[in-house]
């Protein structure tokens, strides 16, 4: 060991002989430190004190185990204290125990260090274990005694920890190898208390700085003006006071400009821009008839709207957007041939229709895209310098042109698309070294790509894509610092691995994926601190697991997701309030379940459903009215609840389908219009009633049968074009038919004949086809003393079959089963004769 490893030894005065010589052994090992855990009085206060000071600085702790140190309080009382600290513990049997163990010790692996055993095994047994993960545990011990400093600080904050010592701890917390003892609650609660006064002191120091910058700026301009108001009269005073308030708007637009790539927290940035908004707003009252002092402000409000909608606040974002629009739109009603105006207001309402689609609604975003495309278009053929010779409207184009696709309208997604394809070609043949034009015309031929893997030629799709792709690796290599260049080239790496994946070419598929994950790597080392890149390298290690765990190749499918999932747990502690990282972690885990029963480990996917199900039910209890978190949440209980009925438990299987069904329920109610989502109440059904046919309660299962039934009913009235549903309405039909036929017949058998006949008539509306609940509803009319309509089923089945059986040949067994019960018709002599 090239550092040193400090051991603790916990045993029996009795046992002294035994560990020193097993010390002995160990004596040679470099680097390593013994402490003992025998006192001449371990009673005393001082002496607790002192071992426990040598626990909590230990990073192994091994428990001589002897039936002395077994039955020892003060060795009890030191193995707790060690278990309380998850330090890493080796139980050495040092002589052979027939009475009990601590519960926590009995769980351990033991090695065996006795009279009879072979020392030096036993001595290479425990440098082994005391050597595995060593550096990770050596670091355990270190936090752990920062953290115990923390917490007895009188100011915790001045003992936190800052800059690269966090970021250390924050990787040793994601990093924690599967065998390794876990973090103590005081060790992830100092590090993510570290995390948020980190947190605070940013936007402390942002907050303040830049708000003390405002304020200054603002007021100090306005001090400046009216110090020349006083001096140099009325006229004077108006002039500074357009300075000044030139001045805070060009203080605003520098702000959006640099939260635009700033790391602040998106509360922080929108508090920060609101205010220096308002004391914009504030001066530019005094000049409400002044049009370019109104046209840059307008300008800058749409950069604000920007900044927030790239940091995620879509409310505040659009708020920015229409002040904007209306202020352009007022504008333009007194200056109506103002270009300048014009291709403002097209740009703002450009960004109105990307905002739409954020917030989920294309088609309001369709007709944002269609004004700004009308205003672009006027100003191409007006003053094509505006739009840079048709570069606006290919981008407004390109967008429309995807709305299009996502309708299925092929058609009008060509016309769109190849416009914009042509304009930027245009573009690009008037400035072929452009990087501008070069990635706009890549962006045109992944466009058309899209269009072609929609007509299903996957083949020009792929072509397109390359296309695309050798201009987006030019780009990367002429301009390496680039990372907006990176990204698009790793989205089109993406694709073309999609497109080699479909036409089974495994091999290329995953060369395109390593070499996404490759830039995704080198995004998210290069700018550590950039949500967005963390969040895409997870993904990519994501896709990549995902194509060797369809290859068959699981263990590395499970190390790529356990390198996404670390990923996802540094952006936890990042953002420890974010909750799209907290659910992102529950999807990893989730992976990781499925991956685990694929390689047949049920265990440990029952514990990572769990532990996603633990995730998902804290992010439902946050946002209740969120769909997607109901909907995971009923996937985890039912694949817990696949999983006890597995494990031959279908009490906990019928608790998780049940709880699986509530949550799908929930999400149904929250997406009324989602096929998929109403679809899922559908299979749960059918498990909580296939348990309890499984259980032989037949009259539970016909009802849960026929509330599926019901169910998929409902759904083909609502969905009439889906197929699936309608296969699932006849899958319903045929299990409710089924079971319809057992209680059916013990009905007759009970001559509950009326209850009979309903059940089985109502069964043939859901399965015209099933014969058994045919010859069933004859039986019912037969002993009901409607002879001649049961003698008319009898006799047209004639020749048919009854899962596999002649017809015949099953109705003359039941006709044998009731003359055993006593129940005889003469029709049934009549009918045999006509057999």
């Amino acid at each position: 060991m090239s550092e040193e490893t400090r051991l603790f030894i916990s045993y029996s005065p009795d046992d002294r002989e035994k560990v020193e010589t097993l010390c002995a052994s160990l004596a040679d090992e470099p680097g390593l430190k013994v402490f003992h855990g025998t006192e001449d009085s371990p009673d005393a206060p001082e002496s607790r004190r002192h071992l426990e000071e040598l626990i909590r600085s230990s990073d192994i702790f091994l428990f001589a185990l002897s039936p002395r140190s077994a039955a020892s309080e003060d060795c009890a009382w030191q193995f707790d204290f060690a278990d309380s600290l998850n330090k890493r513990i080796i139980p050495v049997v040092v002589d052979h125990v027939d009475g009990t163990v601590p519960t926590a010790l009995a769980r351990l692996n033991y090695i065996h260090a006795t009279d009879h055993d072979d020392l030096a095994t036993a001595v290479d047994n425990i440098r082994s274990a005391m050597a595995t993960d060593i550096g990770w545990i050596r670091e355990h011990t270190r936090l752990a005694t920062l953290a115990n400093r923390w917490t007895a600080a009188a100011r915790p904050g001045t003992k936190a920890l800052r800059g690269p010592a966090l970021h250390a701890a924050e990787d040793w917390l994601a990093e924690q190898p599967e065998d390794a003892p876990q973090p103590t609650a005081e060790q992830r609660r100092f590090i993510l208390e570290s995390r948020r006064a980190t947190a605070r002191r940013q936007r402390r120091t942002a907050h303040g700085a830049v708000a003390a910058l405002i304020v200054v700026g603002i007021l100090g301009i306005v001090g400046w003006t009216q110090r020349n108001a006083a001096r140099d009269g009325e006229r004077m005073a108006e002039a500074a006071l357009r300075s000044a308030t030139e001045a805070s708007g060009s203080l605003l637009s520098e702000l959006a400009q640099e939260f635009s790539s700033a790391t602040l927290p998106a509360d922080t940035r929108r508090r920060i821009l609101v205010q220096a908004q308002d004391l914009h707003g504030d001066l530019m009252q005094n000049f409400p008839r002044d049009r370019a002092l109104r046209a840059t402000a307008a300008m800058t409000q749409t950069r604000v709207g920007d900044t927030l909608f790239h940091s995620g606040d879509l409310k505040s974002s659009r708020k920015a957007y229409l002040g904007a629009r209306d202020k352009q739109m007022a504008l333009l009603a007194e200056t109506p041939d103002h270009t300048g105006r014009q291709h403002a207001l097209a740009v703002t309402t450009e960004r109105l229709g990307d905002l739409a689609m954020a917030e989920g609604n294309p088609a309001e975003a369709r007709e944002h895209y269609e004004a700004a495309l009308d205003l672009s278009l006027t100003l191409d053929d007006v003053d094509p310098s505006l739009g840079r010779h048709g570069a606006g409207t290919a981008a407004i184009l390109d967008k429309l042109g995807q709305r299009a696709l996502d309708e299925n309208d092929l058609s009008a997604a060509e016309v769109l698309f190849t416009q914009a394809h042509d304009l930027r070609a245009a573009l690009l043949r008037r400035e072929p070294a452009n990087p501008d034009w070069q990635s706009a015309y890549a962006d045109s031929l992944k466009s058309l790509a899209g269009l072609a893997q929609a007509r299903d030629t996957p083949a020009t799709a792929r072509d397109l894509l390359e296309q695309a792709l050798e201009i987006r690796e030019t780009l990367v290599g002429l301009a390496p610092e680039n990372a907006a260049f990176k990204h698009e080239t790793a989205v089109l790496l993406e694709a073309l691995a999609a497109i080699a994946r479909a036409e089974g070419d495994a091999d290329q598929s995953r060369t395109y994926l390593e070499q996404r994950l490759d830039l995704a790597r080198a995004l998210a080392q290069g700018d550590p601190l950039n949500e967005g890149w963390q969040h895409d390298l997870a993904v990519s290690l994501f896709d990549a697991g995902t194509a060797d765990q369809k290859a068959g190749e699981y263990a590395a499918a499970k190390a790529y997701f356990e390198q996404g999932r670390r990923t996802i747990q540094r952006l936890v502690l990042i953002s420890p309030i974010d909750l799209q990282w907290q659910y992102e972690l529950g999807k990893v885990e989730m992976r990781l379940a499925q991956l685990a029963e694929l390689m047949d480990e049920p265990v440990a996917a029952k514990t990572q459903f769990e532990a996603a199900g633990e995730i998902f039910a804290t992010l439902a209890s946050a946002q209740p009215d969120n769909p997607t978190y109901a909907s995971d949440l009923g996937m985890v209980f039912f694949s817990l609840g696949t999983h006890a009925n597995q494990s031959d438990d279908p009490e906990s299987a019928r608790q998780n389908h049940e709880k699986a069904l509530d949550w799908r329920r929930r999400a149904a109610e929250l997406l009324p219009g989602d096929p998929g989502t109403r679809r899922a109440v559908t299979g749960s059904l059918y498990e909580i009633a296939a348990l309890q046919e499984e259980s032989k309660d037949y009259d539970a299962a016909l009802e849960g049968y026929r509330e599926m039934l019901d169910h998929a009913r409902s759904l083909v009235a609502a969905f009439p074009q889906d197929s699936d549903l309608a296969d699932d309405l006849r899958v319903a039909g045929d299990l409710f038919a089924r079971q319809a036929a057992i209680v059916s017949f013990g009905d007759v058998l009970f001559s509950r004949l009326d209850k009979a006949e309903t059940l089985a008539r109502e069964a043939l509306e859901a399965a015209p086809d099933n014969r058994r609940v045919a010859a069933h509803l004859a039986y019912a009319l037969m002993f009901q003393e409607e002879t001649e309509a049961a003698k008319e089923i009898f006799l047209a089945r004639r020749g048919e079959e009854i899962d596999g059986d002649p017809w015949e040949e099953v109705v003359q067994q039941d006709f044998d089963t009731f003359r055993k019960i006593g129940l005889t018709h003469p029709l049934m002599k009549e009918v045999e004769a006509a057999f």
